[in-house]
């Protein structure tokens, strides 16, 4: 059986796509824990209250690039 090139599936934008999904999640998981550890630290270290952490987190992701803020809101449930 002959696999023909016009068939939309082997254009691999389904792969790319899947493989670029995957990444976010990973930039995604990776920047819950480094804020869960920031605000673990801050409130044992310096003694900031929840309030105050998440003012300073808010502070943090308003200064990143728009490419970061936008995946930052995918944390939203997670760093609240």
């Amino acid at each position: 059986m002959k696999r023909e090139n016009a068939d939309p599936r082997t254009l691999g934008s389904l792969f790319h796509a899947l493989c670029d999904e995957i990444r976010r999640i990973g930039f995604t998981e990776a920047m819950a824990l480094l804020l869960t550890f920031l605000e673990e630290s801050l409130n044992s270290i310096i003694g900031l209250c929840k309030e105050q952490v998440q003012q300073l987190i808010q502070r943090f992701i308003e200064t990143l690039p728009r490419a970061f803020r936008e995946r930052m809101l995918l944390l939203a449930p997670v760093c609240s």
